[in-house]
């Protein structure tokens, strides 16, 4: 035999408190209403026996005592009693009041209590005060002598005084109130809290369903209601456990193969919608996994021949690849490879695409490309020159004394380019050979180091009508290779000479540099000059061997175009940086920074 269940009655809470709350201010404010009445009862009665002392006190023998008296009479009671008198005349003028002069007031005839106790009536009246400024109770009793009105006294009190009692009031019915409420409330919650337990419970289940433990079962209540639901979610459970188990499984393993891949994957759905994508592809193509997934790939990526390659895979079954010019920051030059997504029934779903990054390649390709053809134009021009001198001078120009002597100039002139050529080749091939680690390093005085290199420049400038000077922190000291540090400035310092005008003016100056990390600070050191300058697409590739920004310029002076790519690689050496700034027709400024390295 089963027992019969029973409802749940969780919805019986709201409601009885809500009926409880309404009666409470139901009650509350009909108590405020009676206790602001009976508050203003009494301050009439209390203002009624205190104008009617006031008239006893003021009673003469004659009618009124003297004004001198009576107005004492006013503000000693007043004092007393903290309470507003005024003795006004049947014709309307004050003689006597607690707190105003009475030869500086109005007449006050015109007021609806003193009206009223001119008829031999008690007259009350709450109103504002133009005297006081503030709002009033006022009661006027008339004072007679043989039946006749000989004056009229007023007592008044401020409204705000009542409005004080009334707030403590207020504030302790409310206190009262509210503890009233929490009680019946805390029991009417108690007692729901106990009807709404098995909701509780299944919602407890369902919270460790949805973080993931699918193997907890609820226990099944009494309940009608939730019995029937607490056993369909147990259900529920043990077949999700094994599907989610299943696909969890087939998620990691895709989601491993994808996180490994440097390749960029993209899978797009039937209609073209950007499903997923991995790391890579985030990196590569600027994605936000939060805005993009969904939407349709026009609008996630503006790539015509990526759209065209998409559309061939959604209407082909054949694998497509396609060669992509990506336009960011910088071009990218990618490969894609894409394939047809089928769903169970063999229908396509969708389509998923592999990009291969060969930005990298490319750009070393034309790097080595670029520097082949660099290093045979530099090595053919003086070996082409000294064949064809050779030549002429063996075919009868060596007995040609005016001649003979200007051939041999060039001669050795293009084998001395020749030999610095390969020197410098040497001298870059010893430096990619040791380790930042490996530079051997002494405590030197950064001054002598640009002092030196200055005089060794000092000629190639008085040739060029160039001024170099040297200054700044010069007593700075800083662990460095010095002769390597010495050639560094002294190619900037020659580069500078060459670009400047006759006339201008290097300087070569040191200065401290806060350090950006640990090993404390180090020096920056600087050249600059007022020459041509450097246009701002030939900045980032000046420190690149044998590139020239001005090729016929640079060849006339005899540079052999590596002076830019030596510095490099020593301020390399010294774990720093170089950066370069520079503007046509307003000079170039290049900075070596070198940090503290102990």
């Amino acid at each position: 035999m089963t027992h019969p269940r029973r409802k749940l009655l969780w919805r019986l809470f709201p409601p009885y408190l809500l009926i409880l709350l309404l009666s409470l201010a139901a009650v509350a404010i009909y108590a405020s209403g009676e206790v602001r009445s009976t508050l203003r009862r009494e301050t009439a009665r209390n203002l009624r026996v205190q104008a009617d002392l006031m008239a006893a006190l003021l009673k003469g023998p004659d009618g009124l005592v003297p004004p001198a008296r009576l107005q004492a009479h006013c503000r000693d009671l007043g004092r007393r009693t903290n309470t507003r008198f005024t003795v006004v005349l049947p014709s309307g003028q004050v003689v006597g009041d607690t707190l105003k002069d009475p030869a500086t007031m109005d007449d006050h005839g015109d007021r609806p209590e003193i009206k009223a106790a001119l008829t031999n009536r008690e007259g009350t009246s709450t109103r504002h005060s133009t005297t006081l400024d503030q709002e009033m109770m006022y009661l006027a009793v008339p004072l007679q002598r043989r039946g006749k009105v000989v004056a009229i006294v007023r007592a008044a009190t401020p409204v705000r005084t009542i409005s004080g009692t009334m707030g403590r009031i207020y504030r302790r019915l409310a206190l009262g109130g509210l503890i009233i409420a929490l009680m019946a409330g805390g029991l009417s919650l108690f007692f729901a809290h106990r009807l709404n337990l098995p909701l509780q419970q299944m919602q407890a289940g369902a919270i460790r369903f949805a973080s993931g433990d699918l193997r907890y079962r609820l226990a099944v209540p009494r309940t009608e209601e939730t019995a029937d639901l607490a056993m369909a979610m147990n259900e529920m459970a043990a077949q999700l456990d094994d599907r989610i188990r299943t696909v969890t499984q087939q998620r990691n393993e895709l989601e491993a193969v994808l996180s490994s891949m440097s390749e960029a994957v993209l899978v797009v759905d039937a209609a073209g919608r950007l499903l997923r994508f991995n790391h890579a592809a985030q990196t590569l193509l600027d994605l936000d996994e939060g805005s993009t997934a969904g939407r349709p790939m026009e609008e996630v990526l503006r790539n015509a021949e990526l759209h065209r390659l998409l559309a061939r895979i959604l209407h082909s079954h054949e694998p497509q690849e396609a060669e992509i010019l990506l336009h960011r920051d910088s071009d990218h030059y990618l490969s894609a490879v894409g394939a047809a997504l089928h769903g169970p029934e063999d229908e396509q779903v969708g389509a998923l695409v592999v990009l291969h990054d060969l930005t990298h390649l490319k750009r070393l390709e034309s790097m080595r490309s670029e520097f082949v053809a660099n290093v045979s134009h530099e090595l053919k021009t003086p070996i082409t020159a000294i064949s064809g001198f050779v030549e002429t001078l063996r075919d009868g120009a060596l007995t040609d004394t005016k001649n003979a002597g200007r051939f041999l100039d060039i001669i050795a002139r293009h084998a001395h380019r020749l030999n610095a050529i390969i020197e410098d080749l040497l001298a870059l091939s010893r430096l990619e050979r040791p380790s930042p680690g490996d530079l051997e390093r002494r405590p030197g005085r950064l001054g002598d180091i640009l002092t030196a290199a200055a005089q060794l420049c000092e000629h190639t400038a008085a040739e060029r009508g160039v001024h170099v000077t040297v200054g700044g922190n010069l007593d700075l000291v800083l662990a460095v290779n010095s002769p390597l540090l010495e050639q560094a400035v002294v190619n900037l310092c020659d580069n500078a000479i060459g670009y400047s005008d006759e006339g201008g003016t290097v300087r070569l100056s040191v200065s401290k540099e806060e350090a950006k990390a640990e090993g404390g600070p180090g020096a920056v050191i600087t050249v600059q000059d007022k020459g041509c300058g450097i246009p701002k697409q030939d900045q980032s590739r000046v420190f690149e061997r044998f590139y020239r920004v001005d090729k016929a310029r640079s060849r006339k002076q005899g540079g052999t175009g590596l002076g830019l790519a030596l510095v490099k690689h020593i301020v390399h050496l010294h774990q720093g940086s170089v950066t370069l700034e520079s503007a046509p027709k307003k000079g170039t400024t290049v900075r070596i920074h070198l940090p503290r390295v102990d």
